[in-house]
């Protein structure tokens, strides 16, 4: 089939145009309906390719913030909105004592000590309501034991609703 059929010339969709008042549709209606239709195709391709070359800088950003978190000595966790650790990044495994692939979707509150969950979680919360970062004190179990750290929040958003937190834990420098 030639490629003006199946796309229509403009003159074989003259009959499918609705009726003027008064009158009826005019093979001229139906070229400039089409030249319109094909100037819209044109756009939505042109917004296509914009959006195609946003997705891959976006996931080139992505790569090099993951690089940089996974080569930071700090350890560093990306939880979900659940407190469920999505990623740990080699000095966090190193920090609490576990395989990175053995903290994922665990709960980040088997790792924070008892008597600092309540404040812990606050401190999630409140990252969750403002971007800001958030910078506490509490007690995180190790693999040298409880140790206090300084943990810095941050909420950022990831693909629609869905929130994550970023938590980088750091032992507070000791005092003179």
């Amino acid at each position: 089939m030639p490629e003006e059929t199946k796309r229509g010339d403009g003159l074989d969709i003259a009959s499918q145009l609705p009726a003027k008042p008064g009158g009826s549709a005019r093979p001229t209606d139906a070229i400039v309906f089409a030249e319109e239709m094909r100037t819209s195709q044109v756009e939505v391709e042109s917004y296509l390719e914009a959006l195609l070359g946003a997705q891959e800088r976006l996931a080139e950003c992505l790569r090099n913030y993951r690089d940089l978190i996974n080569a930071t000595p700090f350890p560093c966790l990306t939880l979900d909105e659940q407190y469920a650790i999505l990623e740990a990044n080699p000095a966090a495994a190193e920090f609490l004592g576990a395989n990175r692939e053995d903290l994922v979707q665990r709960t980040v509150f088997g790792y924070v000590e008892n008597e600092s969950h309540g404040a812990f979680r606050d401190c999630l919360l409140r990252a969750l309501d403002s971007p800001r970062c958030r910078v506490e004190s509490f007690l995180f179990r190790s693999d040298k034991g409880a140790v206090r750290v300084v943990a810095t929040i941050s909420a950022r958003e990831r693909l629609g609703d869905r929130i994550t937190i970023t938590v980088m834990l750091k032992e507070p420098a000791p005092e003179n």
